[in-house]
């Protein structure tokens, strides 16, 4: 199956996450046909990084969902409602002319570790709270480091947070998805810098409207725990 990288090994992943979350068990219910229930619809949000074409990385998110929900979860499904919030045009003057081949996670390929003491240590950094990272920001600079290593080494973030109309228009794509549809069972998910959008925009739909709901919100490869975007979340909220 041809495909983004990244996407493509995130199929094992994303049906475990679909089928126990969603409880997607039949082709008929996940395609929100006819049924005395609201319809479907899982909406996707891509990461950080140049994309190929709008049309193309959706099919091939919605591709890696369905051989994922077929090889590991055995539900035999052949499409999916499914819709992708697109954001790298915003970015970027055009598509990616020559994005990640698919690679196949080959048996052995995905390796485990036990977690040692560096491991307990970083967790316990990244929960520090905002009076920590105020005094990182007095003493330190912590901000202006922290825009350094974005502007040079994670160029969309950084304009994320430096570009209000920037950060209006990608907010506002997958806040008009979620709005659309929102008399739908929706499932959201958010893969690498997209979490970020998706936590933002989540946050700021529950505040407008609490009635207003997304049933589950699945991350993959979020950036969400790092002291900097928590130091941002927290730095935007009243």
């Amino acid at each position: 199956m041809p495909g983004e990288g990244v996407v493509s090994q995130m199929v094992a992943l994303l049906s475990i996450a679909l089928v126990a979350s969603f409880n997607a068990t039949t082709q008929r219910e996940i395609k929100g046909m006819s049924t005395d229930k609201p319809s479907k619809l899982i909406i996707g949000i891509h990461g950080l990084a140049n994309k190929p074409e709008k049309e193309t990385l959706a099919k091939w998110w919605e591709a890696a969902m369905v051989e994922g929900l077929n090889k590991n979860s055995r539900v035999p499904v052949t499409s999916l409602d499914f819709l992708s919030v697109y954001w790298a045009d915003v970015m970027y003057p055009a598509p990616d002319p020559k994005p990640d081949a698919y690679r196949e996670a080959k048996p052995g390929d995905l390796k485990y570790y036990k977690d040692g003491w560096m491991d307990y240590l970083r967790s316990r950094v990244l929960d520090v709270g905002g009076d920590f990272l105020d005094f990182m920001k007095n003493k330190l600079d912590i901000d202006n480091t922290a825009e350094l290593v974005l502007k040079g080494k994670l160029p969309d973030l950084y304009r994320y947070y430096k570009e209000e109309a920037v950060r209006k228009e990608l907010r506002g794509r997958l806040a008009k998805a979620i709005i659309d549809n929102r008399n739908r069972r929706l499932m959201l998910v958010a893969h690498s810098m997209g979490t970020i959008i998706a936590y933002d925009v989540l946050r700021q739909l529950g505040k407008e409207d609490p009635t207003l709901s997304v049933e589950h919100f699945v991350t993959i490869g979020s950036p969400l725990g790092l002291p900097h975007v928590k130091h941002m979340i927290v730095k935007e909220s009243p």
